[in-house]
């Protein structure tokens, strides 16, 4: 088939094509300002999944000090009741002396109360805390010391998205439905 083909006449920003993937949440694709209308079913799904607010903070040390404890921590992820809740240790380059990335990601309410803060803020309690989640590992550990940057993102708020979590039922009711062509289109999204 086409890759794509412009025809005159048509806006230049308008191409015409065989098959399309739409590879985008369900929420974006609700927002979109001209689209076509689907199946009852279809439109369902795209108006009735449920995104929750998600956080996601990426902080760059100098050293992969995660690695360097009695207990290593080489990949994975750890939980803690702390407000970072969800500390992800990075999967690439294990065991090198460079500098890495830990993530901290938290959802629902806790997203909430991270989004509610100035960014300089959230970097601060989120140094706060890993510090006190690390601390009975090596007692001359200062995470302040090896930090080097922040970025962050709050999923809700840039773009028209969380995450996707189905509630009671409509895993059953919408995910196939979700992924259903619709004619020459196709859904990679949910």
């Amino acid at each position: 088939g086409k890759v794509g083909l412009f025809i005159e006449g048509v806006s230049p920003n308008t191409r015409i094509f065989d098959r399309v993937i739409i590879a985008i949440p369900l929420s974006s694709l609700k927002n979109m300002l001209e689209r076509p209308r689907w199946s009852f079913r279809k439109e369902q799904a795209i108006s009735g999944t449920y995104y929750e607010p998600l956080y996601k903070m990426g902080l760059h040390f100098r050293s992969r000090f995660w690695e360097k404890f009695a207990r290593p921590c080489f990949g994975g992820q750890s939980m803690t009741d702390l407000r970072v809740r969800w500390v992800i240790y990075p999967s690439n380059d294990l065991g090198s002396n460079g500098s890495a990335v830990l993530l901290i990601y938290s959802w629902m309410t806790d997203a909430a109360r991270w989004s509610a803060m100035q960014f300089e803020d959230r970097v601060q309690l989120a140094l706060h805390d890993l510090s006190t989640f690390f601390a009975g590992e090596d007692g001359t550990l200062d995470v302040t010391e090896e930090f080097i940057e922040a970025f962050d993102i709050i999923w809700s708020s840039h773009s028209s998205t969380g995450g996707c979590m189905y509630l009671p039922g409509q895993f059953s009711r919408f995910s196939e439905e979700a992924g259903r062509p619709e004619g020459n289109i196709y859904f990679a999204g949910e």
